[in-house]
């Protein structure tokens, strides 16, 4: 469009989506910003494929999902931790990123522990 303005391009992730904006920005050099919502530093539940590259899924563990009163489920201690041990060759090297990154969390999120997620991007960059 017209009235975008600069070379580059801004990609915004929710969730899910989160890992695959910051996988975008660590291996497209287009990408020039990318903000992950409530995201993962590692590549959660499928494994990420690129350019002869793979990035082995996060593991979760079932027996850790909880149902919560509302009839919605908690899955915040099913994911396992991507910076121990072996789930380690499940981060997305965000240290390569060409441009920025974002990371908004949710204190209450039940889904992923997104500000421990965020936390740990800074000291990986």
């Amino acid at each position: 469009h017209p009235k975008v303005k600069g070379p580059g391009i801004g990609v915004l992730g929710f969730s899910k989506s989160g890992d695959i904006a910051l996988a975008m920005a660590s291996f497209f050099p287009e990408i020039c910003a990318a903000a992950s919502i409530n995201g993962c530093i590692a590549s959660i539940a499928s494994v990420l494929h690129y350019k002869g590259m793979t990035i082995p899924a996060l593991q979760y563990e079932t027996s850790r999902i909880r149902p919560t009163a509302s009839g919605a489920y908690d899955i915040l201690e099913a994911v396992d931790n991507p910076m121990e041990g072996t789930n380690q060759a499940s981060l997305i090297p965000i240290e390569k990123a060409h441009g920025h990154l974002l990371f908004v969390v949710g204190e209450d999120d039940r889904n992923w522990k997104s500000s421990f997620y965020a936390s740990e991007a800074i000291k990986l960059l």
